[in-house]
């Protein structure tokens, strides 16, 4: 049996070694004859900077898949009203013959397993199936990135695009073999609103290559060393810059956390370094308390590990919404299997109730301001030294224990026997 993860239009996000490499690079230790493809836009193809970073991200992962990876073209985003992405999709399972017999397709997103089941039927691939992990709300995401708010009123042309990935996000949820939701909120909502039978809902939190990210406190220190900051309480944000991530609160939280202590210093990690270089001088964060810095995949876990706080701003000091409440960010295992505490909105997903019961962060509550979550951020600062050590073991572990990848992989197992049945 074949098992492709389909990735659909990121195949450079930084998620990429966590969500699709490490486990094809397990199910292929199991004996799974699983491999990826990504399809992306033309101009990802021709474009030499993208070509390069792919190089790299050949050179990082090619060999744990035993070269199964690849990139097809697809259409720009710009035509996706015009012509279907479900053409070249049914183009390569026509022409592939390793999934001629029993497959499965294991989609990234609700919008990969639309084209997917889609370019199945109009080829009668009776024996295909197809399982997708729901990263969240896709239409709900595109009114935000839009107009702020998944409940703003969009113009004609917003809310036509909206409404065709609401469609397409139904149908995949309705014609799966198998979903992965990473929250409880996402379940409920696919069986109440959707009818999604429950058998064919599995819920696995957005996992991370544990020991990719755990550091010894002996390689901490050498870190913080190496970077000159081992007298400073490092605050580090890591992941992109979208505009439901909140981007201006990480400056705005470290400027009040600097006015409580002056150890305070920000270590940004994006690719979207000219956003990040624009918003620190929007915010006067001083040019010797801050570092921004794009780094590949394979050395974040090392800068993690060197701070003493982690932001998840999404979230933070807002009512609750279904952007929030169906997520399962990976920026929290990571930053926990690194050692590092988080600050956590109350209303992301299950992630809120577990940082709270593990004791791992700050939860913050929706009427909490930021000058409340910087107070907080700063008794932390001034705990004692055998305190820090716990709390940075006890981080550790939780992720180790609930979200480290080699704990889900039977699950996907199970996943793939349940669908070929």
């Amino acid at each position: 049996m074949k098992i492709a993860f389909v990735v659909y239009r990121d195949s450079l996000g930084a998620v990429f070694g966590s969500l699709y490499a490490k486990p094809v690079e397990l199910l292929r230790a199991r004996g799974y004859d699983a491999g990826i493809v990504c399809f992306e836009a033309f101009g990802h193809l021709l474009r030499r900077k993208q070509r390069d970073l792919w190089q790299k991200r050949e050179l990082e992962f090619g060999d744990s898949v035993d070269g199964q990876m690849s990139r097809l073209p697809i259409f720009p985003s710009r035509l996706a009203s015009h012509i279907s992405d479900t053409l070249p999709v049914a183009f390569w399972l026509a022409v592939n013959r390793s999934l001629a017999g029993p497959a499965i397709l294991h989609c990234g997103g609700s919008l990969a397993a639309y084209h997917a089941l889609r370019a199945g039927e109009l080829l009668n691939k009776k024996r295909l199936r197809v399982v997708f992990h729901s990263w969240g709300p896709a239409a709900d995401e595109y009114a935000y990135h839009v107009a702020g708010s998944e409940n703003a009123a969009l113009g004609d042309r917003e809310a036509r695009r909206y409404s065709g990935l609401l469609h397409r996000e139904e149908y995949a949820y309705r014609r799966a073999d198998a979903i992965v939701c990473l929250s409880s909120h996402m379940r409920d909502y696919a069986i109440e609103r959707l009818g999604v039978p429950e058998e064919r809902l599995v819920q696995i939190p957005c996992y991370v290559d544990h020991a990719k990210f755990a550091r010894s406190e002996a390689e901490r220190n050498a870190q913080r060393d190496q970077m000159g900051l081992s007298s400073r309480k490092v605050v580090v944000f890591s992941g992109a810059l979208h505009r439901w991530q909140k981007p201006e609160a990480i400056f705005e939280i470290f400027r009040h956390i600097k006015s409580r202590d002056a150890r305070a210093f920000l270590l940004v990690l994006t690719n979207h370094t000219d956003r990040a270089l624009a918003l620190a001088e929007q915010y006067r964060i001083a040019a010797d308390d801050i570092s921004i810095r794009s780094v590949p995949f394979d050395e974040v876990a090392d800068y993690l590990a060197a701070a003493d706080l982690g932001l998840l701003t999404r979230g933070l000091c807002e009512a609750p919404s279904r952007v929030n409440l169906f997520s399962s960010p990976i920026k929290v295992p990571e930053y926990l299997s690194a050692g590092c505490p988080v600050v956590i909105g109350e209303s992301i997903g299950d992630l809120s109730g577990f940082v709270d019961r593990t004791k791992v962060g700050i939860v913050a509550r929706a009427s909490d301001g930021f000058t409340d979550i910087a107070e907080r951020a700063c008794s932390l600062f001034t705990a004692s030294p055998e305190e820090t050590l716990a709390l940075r073991r006890r981080c550790t572990s939780a992720s180790s224990v609930n979200f480290d990848i080699v704990r889900h992989i039977d699950t996907y197992e199970a996943i793939y026997r349940r669908a070929v049945v």
